[in-house]
């Protein structure tokens, strides 16, 4: 009977995890362009993926709560990855060479060494790298880049940040307790709420060519470019 058939709409599908916990190794062949949604997600044994050199996209949740995954070869040609693809899993090197877009709570949850954002690179979700508490190093290579709130929120071995985006928004890096040293590029604009809290920022930077936002002259607020209005005290 017709009336008997429902179909549910992929957007608001819950995922289906698979829950294997015997794969531990998985080699995707040549040709694959896209990961699809909740792939992969629950595969608590799986220990290390190899992508093909011709996928572009890594749909969300594709890796969601894989436990044990630490090891991504390929990622350098991935250039969009969404909201929650990694989460939960414990990598600790990714190459984002071609990335473009990262997607809410991407990576969260793991344990990056180190992030390093390419010139193609054009946002960052929300939560994007959160908890990422061995994550030492960060470089934005990107001219401007649209970050999310609490984008690197608690990645507490962070030491330095040289950053340029027109809003720092709220609770970008919140809780990174080793942070001291803020460079501003020429296009930051706005700082949001608690956008270095629980930080050890004793000074900000502001990139001469920035005509929104100046430093104090020993550099431990930030003011309006007119000097009238105070933005933000370290």
């Amino acid at each position: 009977d017709p009336e008997d058939i429902t179909e549910e709409d992929p957007s608001t599908m819950e995922p289906s995890y698979l829950g294997n916990d015997e794969i531990t190794k998985i080699i995707l062949p040549e040709g694959f362009e896209v990961i699809g949604a909740y792939a992969f997600a629950g595969l608590t044994a799986l220990e290390e993926v190899v992508l093909p050199s011709t996928l572009t996209k890594i749909q969300q949740g594709a890796f969601e709560g894989c436990t044990s995954l630490r090891t991504v070869t390929g990622l350098e040609h991935v250039k969009f990855v969404n909201q929650n693809a990694f989460k939960d899993c414990v990598i600790e090197n990714a190459d984002f060479s071609s990335m473009v877009a990262i997607g809410n709570y991407a990576f969260e949850n793991n344990v990056l060494q180190s992030v390093t954002l390419p010139a193609t690179a054009q946002s960052i979700g929300i939560g994007a790298f959160r908890n990422n508490g061995s994550m030492s190093a960060l470089t934005i290579e990107a001219d401007q880049v649209k970050l999310g709130s609490e984008a690197f929120a608690n990645c507490s071995s962070l030491v330095s940040v040289d950053v340029n985006a027109a809003v720092i928004p709220s609770g970008v890096f919140d809780g990174c307790d080793m942070l001291v040293n803020v460079a501003l590029g020429p296009d930051v604009a706005v700082v949001g709420a608690y956008a270095f809290r629980g930080t050890q920022v004793s000074r900000f930077s502001v990139d001469d060519a920035n005509p929104n936002l100046s430093e104090a002259p020993n550099g431990t607020y930030l003011l309006s470019e007119d000097g009238t209005t105070l933005i933000l005290a370290a």
